[in-house]
């Protein structure tokens, strides 16, 4: 314990505090882990199949919404937390404001654009394409 201890005294706050962060994503990574395992127990091919669909789109739609700012909330935060709370507070707001400047439009233009996402993905039956939730389906996606 002694040299846990003495190793805190040394570190950064920032770098303690990024240590926390470092801690949450890998819970967060794990328990996506544990959802997927529990899932594929839970539903159907199909159904499993729209819940991949989804774990596509959400990284994709992520990157254009975070634009760095989780990595600079972090940074800016840590840095001036201590010294100057007022410039740390403000970071934070203008980062808060810009997500969800962002994230509103891309959440807009996702729900207009979900139906033709769905019919790319999952054709309707008769256009060339068989139901997912027929069995011709899962051997084809067993095949894959």
């Amino acid at each position: 314990m002694r040299w846990r201890d003495s190793m805190l005294e040394y570190l950064p706050a920032h770098a303690r505090e990024s240590g926390v962060v470092f801690a949450g994503d890998v819970l967060s990574k794990f328990l996506t882990f544990l959802i997927t395992i529990l899932l594929l127990k839970l539903v159907t091919p199909a159904e499993y199949a729209l819940y991949g669909v989804f774990i596509a789109v959400l990284p994709t739609v992520n990157q254009f919404t975070d634009s760095g700012l989780s990595s600079s909330i972090v940074r800016f935060q840590a840095l001036y937390q201590h010294h100057d709370p007022d410039r740390a507070t403000a970071h934070l707001r203008v980062a808060w404001m810009v997500k969800w400047a962002v994230l509103l439009p891309t959440a807009a233009l996702l729900f207009v654009c979900a139906p033709l996402l769905a019919e790319l993905v999952f054709p309707l039956p008769g256009r060339g394409a068989c139901d997912p939730s027929c069995e011709s389906w899962c051997r084809r996606q067993r095949a894959l």
